[in-house]
């Protein structure tokens, strides 16, 4: 019991602290636009590939070059969306854009999975119980 109660409570927080940071992101991030300049493409081990994008953008007169801009994968060694010289909307920090701001989709949805985990099992242990205390002796 006390296990399941532990993932609800991380999941809450997880959750909470994802929901935050995605506010932070939409509210303190800026968009600037991007080119793609290199595309850097490995096979992982399940046979999919990976393709790291890299460009540049300006900020403020500032020009920042040679940046991871996203990472995609698929099932061809050709990436499938973006190609050099395309252009993307990116988000990144006013105070320091020479990094991107963290974005908090993947703490939201750990939580999200947790705390659903952890109140089915709770649900599922308090059922048992009382079906264990109301079963005849």
């Amino acid at each position: 019991m006390k296990r399941n109660l532990i993932f609800l409570i991380v999941g809450v927080i997880l959750f909470t602290v994802g929901l935050c940071l995605n506010l932070r992101y939409e509210e303190k991030s800026i968009v600037v636009q991007a080119t793609v300049t290199d595309i850097d493409t490995k096979e992982t081990s399940d046979g999919e590939y990976r393709h790291v994008y890299y460009g540049k953008y300006t900020v403020d007169g500032k020009t920042y070059e040679d940046k991871k801009l996203t990472t995609q994968y698929s099932d061809s060694e050709t990436p499938d969306e973006l190609f050099v010289e395309d252009v993307i909307a990116l988000r990144v920090s006013p105070d320091n854009p020479n990094r991107k701001m963290w974005e908090g989709g993947f703490l939201g949805t750990v939580g999200l999975v947790l705390t659903v985990w952890g109140a089915v099992a709770l649900h599922r242990q308090r059922k048992r119980a009382k079906a264990l205390a109301e079963a005849p002796q």
